[in-house]
């Protein structure tokens, strides 16, 4: 059994909201474990991704015009041209700036 990481869990999920939009959380719970679905909504909450509400999560996508803040000791940073990807050596703060 191949074993997936948190960016593959999470490549998961914003592949299948972007695609419905809207979805259940027992629909996410089939894609991924649990522990993880949680973790990854988190994250994308936190960059303005998606918005949940009791049991729904909807995709609202990324936007121009903002600026992601990382605050944090950071170990690494990998970038390509449509993603950029940052590891921290302690738990990392994620601010959404409007420009």
């Amino acid at each position: 059994m191949i074993a997936l990481g948190s960016f593959d869990f999470a490549k998961i999920i914003v592949d299948f909201l972007i695609k419905k939009r809207e979805a259940s959380m027992d629909e996410l719970r089939v894609l991924v474990p649990e522990r993880r679905l949680y973790d990854v909504l988190t994250v994308l909450e936190a960059a303005g991704l998606i918005e949940r509400a009791k049991n729904k999560v909807t995709w609202i996508g990324g936007f121009v015009g903002r600026e992601i803040v990382i605050e944090g000791p950071v170990q690494s940073v990998t970038t390509s041209p449509i993603e950029v990807r940052v590891v921290g050596i302690d738990p990392l703060k994620v601010k959404i700036k409007e420009l």
